[in-house]
């Protein structure tokens, strides 16, 4: 990529729902053959080319593209809107703030709109263009559920509701012995 965050929103439009030569074609000209990816459910970790017999060469790159195809089949339809992207110059990271429409080809009339954040590792090749060297989706727990699980992320709020619940009442409860040994011990907390 020779301008990463204006590029960057069609390079993920293409891999989420672009045909499986569209998404290859974006792999090749935009991620480094050994190029890692982090999911919430998979994870790639960045290797160069290994021969692998009936296959040929693989490398990590490869492995992403296998991943994003079958994505594709999961979600035939995904649809993504890309908010932000930022590009921090001091690190060579993108930071891109999104949302994707899922819908499992399983479950007809479901889909779920879930938001996350991805991270672009960049490195500057020789030919004065970025290339994406690691690629890390953050989703949120009850979002994430979202995807598999319809109206599983209300009981994963309700969990988290209950912690918090939890949280206070140890802490009001706890707060006077822990006063005592603050003094004993000689630690302040304030």
């Amino acid at each position: 990529m020779e301008h990463p965050v204006k590029e960057t929103p069609q390079l993920i439009r293409t891999l989420c729902s672009g045909t499986p030569s569209q998404q290859l074609a974006a792999l090749d000209a935009n991620f480094t053959h050994d190029a890692s990816f982090r999911h919430t459910i998979c994870r790639v970790p960045s290797f160069g080319d290994v021969n692998v017999p009936l296959l040929g060469a693989v490398n990590s790159r490869w492995v992403m593209g296998c991943i994003y195809r079958w994505y594709k089949v999961l979600s035939p339809r995904i649809e993504v809107d890309v908010e932000s992207v930022v590009l921090d110059p001091k690190t060579q990271r993108l930071y891109i703030s999104m949302s994707q429409t899922f819908s499992l080809f399983i479950i007809p009339f479901y889909s779920a709109k879930v938001p996350l954040i991805t991270v672009l590792r960049l490195v500057k090749e020789e030919d004065d263009r970025f290339y994406i060297s690691a690629q890390e989706d953050y989703y949120e727990p009850e979002d994430f559920v979202k995807f598999f699980l319809p109206g599983a992320h209300w009981l994963l709020q309700i969990f988290q509701w209950f912690t918090v619940v939890i949280c206070v009442l140890c802490a009001l409860l706890l707060a006077p012995p822990l006063k005592v040994a603050q003094k004993i011990v000689g630690f302040k907390m304030d």
